[in-house]
């Protein structure tokens, strides 16, 4: 089992932890999508050990220190009110994807991705988000830094 340090992101948001329950019907969806992750506890510093049952992933509390961190990414596309504003999207190549769901309303969307990531991963992409009018769409990519 791998333990892993939850967050969900969208664009320079940063939460601590995944939902309690999590289907990626959430948000702009028309439609209903199966189960894809759910707690087995909650852990106050959202550090977790992972397990599988059938296709849903099981997150149970844990007391050792993270390896990974598994991150609920909330990409979207702005609709045709709001083109001025940036779009944002992870480049996830490389990364192990348990789900990748878009969701559409109007003329916006949603990708939601859950990705088993490098620690730090969250931080990094959060920080490289430019959150201003007129700036064209948004692809991050993990910018990987070296301590010497």
């Amino acid at each position: 089992m791998v333990v892993v340090r939850a967050y969900t992101i969208r664009g320079s948001y940063i939460e601590d932890d995944v939902p309690e329950y999590f289907q990626p019907g959430w948000g702009m969806a028309r439609g209903s999508y199966p189960l894809i992750c759910f707690h087995l506890g909650q852990s106050d510093k959202h550090v977790y050990r992972i397990g599988k049952v059938g296709d849903t992933l099981v997150l149970e509390p844990s007391d050792d220190d993270p390896e990974q961190e598994l991150v609920l990414i909330q990409a979207y596309r702005t609709g045709c009110g709001a083109k001025r504003f940036p779009s944002f999207s992870v480049d996830t190549d490389g990364l192990n994807t348990f789900v990748s769901v878009s969701t559409s309303g109007g003329s916006g969307g949603e990708e939601w991705s859950l990705v088993l990531a490098p620690l730090g991963f969250s931080e990094n992409i959060t920080s490289q988000f430019i959150d201003e009018r007129d700036v064209e769409d948004q692809v991050i990519r993990h910018r990987v830094c070296f301590a010497i």
